[in-house]
């Protein structure tokens, strides 16, 4: 029987079930270890971690009054921006998110317990959209042009390259957390699906944590006093 859904947090799984003897309705935990003694005989759980991103999209029509309300609208989490008090000359938006799709196995005790462990996991990870801008006030081959969307493009280039850095920890994390806390046990394989789903997710949101702290902290490097001085010091006209 194959089982798949969709959930809020953007996780897909499809569930292989093999039966031993006639289900019954439900009891509770491995307290024998009969669930882990069965995932042991299967199967290692295969990870893949794949990374796409979105291709830049570039827009150079908005005014510094427009790149400003953007700014205001989405805040510094989401948004990096170049500013001079309250003049944004560029600005870089970016959406990284995940989807996470799992297979299980699922098998049945003749009491009437179910084990469940994962069979396979594959994470998604990427930009979804990035959006380069510069303010229109700026035509295309001036120097202030040429600065600000050179500034821009280094934060792009952060974006993608803290992700490439942080792919192998996140490969082992994801097939570290197909055995974590694994197999389940009960007698509901509905609840059962959403404590592995719920268990997934979490550990892989948590494992990308220390790649946004340090997609914020090389971002603010290059957004520093000291960056802005030097990036308005390369023209004469803003």
């Amino acid at each position: 029987m194959a089982d798949s859904w969709l959930t809020k947090a953007v996780l897909v799984l499809a569930v292989g079930v093999v039966l031993w003897g006639t289900p019954r309705p439900a009891l509770a935990a491995d307290s024998d270890g009969r669930c882990l003694r069965a995932m042991q005989e299967a199967a290692p759980a295969a990870a893949t971690l794949r990374i796409d991103h979105a291709r830049v999209v570039y827009d150079f029509n908005r005014g510094r009054d427009d790149l400003y309300s953007i700014v205001r609208r989405h805040g510094s989490a989401d948004a990096s921006a170049r500013m001079s008090g309250r003049r944004v000359h560029g600005l870089t938006h970016s959406s990284l998110g995940y989807h996470l799709q799992a297979s299980f196995d699922l098998q049945g005790l003749p009491d009437g317990t179910w084990c469940l462990w994962p069979r396979a996991t594959t994470a998604d990870l990427g930009y979804t959209d990035t959006t380069v801008y510069v303010a229109r006030d700026y035509a295309a081959g001036t120097c202030a042009f040429e600065a600000v969307l050179a500034h821009e493009e280094e934060h792009v280039a952060i974006n993608t390259s803290v992700v490439d850095d942080h792919a192998p920890r996140l490969r082992t994390t994801l097939a570290a957390l197909t055995r974590q806390g694994f197999p389940l046990a009960g007698r509901d394989p509905e609840s059962l699906r959403a404590q592995a789903q719920g268990m997934l997710d979490s550990g892989f949101r948590d494992a990308l944590t220390p790649l946004l702290n340090e997609r914020s902290r090389r971002n603010a490097a290059i957004d520093s006093e000291h960056g802005y001085r030097t990036l308005n010091a390369r023209c004469t006209r803003w």
